[in-house]
């Protein structure tokens, strides 16, 4: 099996926890947990630990430590919510509809995409939209941050996180607006945009801020990721909290691997249920935003890499287009790369008899600062499409907002 010379990071025959096997020259990377130069944040220890791919004593010493805070965590959520529940802290209300989108893990569900795909529904309607994000990974200089006015980008992904600026680029006509305090934002943007309704990203757990319409994602093939709560588990909330929600959607939604409304636990009554998966659009090159088609992957040797909540999905996508993925490096979510990171790849991909790098549109985003790229740098495009039900879920949409 092929080596990589790279000190910072390991090779593996096959990538943890994965049934996938790879072709046998294919190298699956992650950072060198010996190489005293990457030291690796509990982020990512953790996220080895609750999907058990961390060393057995790892496990057993980190396992029941992590179970413990369960208990304060379960607690402190609920007590959260029984006070505004109860009406002991007040749930404020924007002078326009909010629909929210959310989920009830730590990410990996695919929201990016989906609000993207009700923005852009509710635009083309003739609605005045905006989408608030907390902007996660992001570093603002302001309490509020406007990304976009619907007309340009006006802030890097450094300030604003990655996935507001993808919104930002992708969403022509519709502003996005970046701030912790969500109320605050929204107020902005119905005084200075006029906006009819507001797109919530990550909004589930917002319970401060009222909204017309609840929509929690679930992965299609990991619906309540590992099972347990946070920290021991990838669970925010319990499955019961899925109570609270008027829709429900399976994304990355395949006949073969969905699992059944029984199996996802749902509360009774059962919210509406539909499906989502992904439709891949083409490739940009990074340097000069050229597009080439999806079947310029045929057959073509690429090192892959991403730093999103699910890597493995992005892997088996890469295979399904005929990709020969002669390597594979799975970053932490929201990753900030650097010119080392860059540099480490090309490297490895030049070891490996290719020059092609291929990764995710959110992580092009983030490689934006980095600038004429050392090595091309394909993003993979994608949107989110409702599955054969698109007139029922255009109408559950409008329906919320002229209620």
């Amino acid at each position: 099996m092929l080596k990589s010379r790279c000190p910072c990071w390991a090779a593996l025959s096959t990538p943890p926890n994965d049934q996938t096997i790879l072709p046998s020259t294919s190298l699956w990377l992650r950072p060198n947990p010996k190489d005293e130069t990457r030291v690796r944040s509990f982020r990512v220890r953790w996220k080895a630990v609750v999907e058990e791919q961390d060393s057995p004593l790892t496990r057993w010493v980190l396992g029941p430590l992590l179970t413990l805070l369960t208990y304060p965590y379960t607690l402190g959520h609920q007590l959260r919510l029984q006070a505004y529940n109860r009406g002991w802290a007040a749930v404020r209300r924007l002078p326009c509809r909010v629909i929210s989108v959310g989920n009830v893990t730590l990410g990996g569900t695919g929201k990016t995409p989906v609000v993207e795909a009700i923005a852009d529904l509710l635009h083309r309607e003739g609605l005045r939209v905006c989408v608030l994000s907390r902007g996660y990974g992001g570093n603002p200089q302001a309490a509020v941050t406007v990304v976009s006015d619907g007309e340009q980008c006006l802030v890097p992904a450094n300030a604003a996180g990655d996935e507001p600026v993808l919104l930002a680029e992708r969403l022509a006509g519709v502003p996005v607006v970046v701030a912790k305090n969500r109320y605050a934002a929204g107020m902005l943007a119905v005084e200075r945009f006029g906006v009819d309704v507001i797109v919530l990203d990550d909004g589930f757990q917002h319970i401060q801020l009222a909204r017309d319409l609840d929509i929690v994602l679930l992965d299609a093939a990991r619906p309540f990721g590992n099972g347990r709560l946070f920290p021991r588990g990838d669970l925010r909330e319990r499955p019961t909290a899925l109570a609270r929600a008027d829709v429900v959607v399976l994304t990355r939604w395949e006949p073969d691997i969905a699992p059944s409304t029984t199996a996802l636990k749902l509360s009774q009554p059962m919210p509406p249920l539909f499906h989502s998966r992904y439709e891949l659009l083409d490739l940009q090159i990074l340097d000069d935003g050229r597009i080439l088609p999806l079947a310029s992957l045929r057959g073509q040797r690429v090192l892959a890499f991403c730093g999103i909540g699910t890597p493995e999905h992005f892997r088996r996508t890469l295979q399904g287009l005929e990709a020969e993925v002669v390597a594979f490096a799975a970053f932490p979510d929201h990753h900030p790369y650097s010119r080392s990171d860059l540099h480490h790849l090309v490297q490895t991909a030049t070891q490996c008899g290719t020059a092609t790098l291929v990764t995710t549109e959110k992580d092009g985003v983030r490689l934006r600062w980095l600038l004429p790229l050392s090595g091309q740098v394909w993003a993979l495009r994608i949107r989110a499409t409702i599955v054969e039900q698109e007139a029922t879920w255009k109408a559950c949409l409008l329906g919320a907002i002229k209620r």
